[in-house]
């Protein structure tokens, strides 16, 4: 582990606010679905709206921030959204019906498209490059710390009061962005400047991202990645809590936890293997492991033991190729566009967007082994898109584009 000194004050703020914030966060978002099917009679179609209008809010959002941050700074964007964090979680406390939860994941998702590809670029800043690597890997380690505990505290604590976690994670989000206005006060530090910046219009950025390839096919990868993978939070609750009886709930909560603790353990191990390969490839056998992981579910049916060992070879895949995603992005961003690419990335919320929506409709139409079956599928188009990525950006060269001189 890197010396608290090789980090940035407000990196380590980050980093911490980070864990408690989704510690809390764990609580109870992945219950949302649950709470609706139990509490409000939803149908799985509506959760899927109800889920996936967060992140379509997100994406019509983050890529304007993501350039607006490149011109005006990060830190008052980054406050913002800490404090619209926490009056959104307030409104998930006090909604009552499916509308109401709708609106609030509105503002979910946008605070979520700030502030995540916010604070990826201003630690990014605040870093040394060669540092970069293992700050976004303890970051994506500390996140799965609170995976693993939120929703065991959900399940066994909270009773799936999913109100109560609300308010503790609005609690958090609060402390972090009175936190952050103070320490940022405080602490010098030197972002990058709009003096040290070429004055560029948007139009101008989304031509650059545009002739981008390889970009542009890892952007597609992830997205179908996401789609796959938002099924964990929407439509799994639901097939679980009615096909696997009493145990469904307390199932959907280890599973979880499951998750996050295999990636507390194996992710140290894992990273320290993973260094000496390139990160698109690492990406791309991280998905192929994730696939084995999904195909697993299809044959879990009521045995918890499959259901388990599956959620565990889902969760290495998810180890491997996960947190090297925003190190691939700052490789392939120039400096002065680091903003811009880290707020294009928010393209990939698309899969959170029509994850929830595409798998609540074959969850009520079919049934949960069709929806399973589709993920598969989906999953091996990303791998195919990945490969061919990996295949047009070697050694960080891109084969016959020069996408910045524009």
């Amino acid at each position: 582990m890197d010396k608290i000194s090789q980090y940035h004050p407000l990196v380590w703020f980050l980093l911490f606010g980070t864990f408690f914030g989704r510690t809390a966060f764990f609580m109870a978002m992945p219950f949302l679905a649950l709470h609706l099917q139990i509490e409000n009679q939803t149908d799985p179609l509506m959760i899927g709206l109800i889920i996936g209008i967060g992140p379509l809010a997100g994406f019509l959002m983050g890529f304007l921030l993501g350039h607006l941050s490149d011109r005006i700074g990060r830190v008052h964007i980054m406050q913002a959204s800490l404090l619209l964090w926490t009056v959104t979680f307030l409104g998930f406390a006090c909604a009552q019906t499916p509308l109401h939860f709708m609106m609030c994941n509105i503002f979910n998702g946008i605070a979520r498209a700030i502030f995540e590809p916010m604070a990826n670029a201003f630690m990014s800043d605040l870093t040394i490059r060669e540092k970069r690597r293992s700050m976004y890997h303890f970051r994506y380690y500390l996140i799965n710390i609170g995976g693993a505990i939120g929703p065991l505290v959900g399940v066994l604590v909270l009773k799936n009061q999913a109100q109560i976690g609300f308010l503790i994670t609005a609690c958090m989000y609060f402390l972090q962005y009175v936190g952050f206005i103070l320490l940022s006060r405080k602490i010098r530090f030197k972002e990058q400047s709009n003096q040290e910046k070429e004055k560029i219009e948007l139009k101008t950025v989304v031509r650059i991202l545009s002739r981008d390839f390889p970009y542009t096919l890892f952007i597609l990868g992830s997205l179908c990645m996401l789609f796959t993978y938002t099924q964990l939070d929407s439509t799994f609750p639901q097939f679980l809590n009615k096909n696997m009886k009493h145990n469904g709930i307390m199932l959907y909560g280890t599973l979880l936890s499951l998750n996050g603790l295999t990636i507390v353990i194996f992710q140290y191990l894992i990273t320290r293997w993973t260094k000496r390969f390139r990160t698109f490839s690492v990406i791309t056998v991280g998905a192929l492991i994730y696939g084995l992981g999904y195909f697993g579910f299809i044959f879990a049916g009521t045995n918890i033991f499959v259901w388990l060992f599956s959620m565990v070879i889902l969760t290495l895949g998810e180890v491997i190729g996960a947190p090297n995603e925003n190190l691939l992005i700052d490789e392939m961003a120039p400096e002065r566009f680091k903003g811009a690419y880290f707020g294009a990335s928010n393209l990939r919320s698309l899969g959170f967007m029509f994850g929830p929506i595409v798998g609540g409709y074959l969850l009520k139409e079919y049934n949960y082994i069709v929806l399973l079956q589709a993920m598969c599928m989906v999953t091996l188009i990303a791998i195919l898109f990945f490969v061919w990525g990996n295949s047009t950006f070697v050694h960080g060269v891109r084969k016959n584009e020069t996408p910045y001189n524009s």
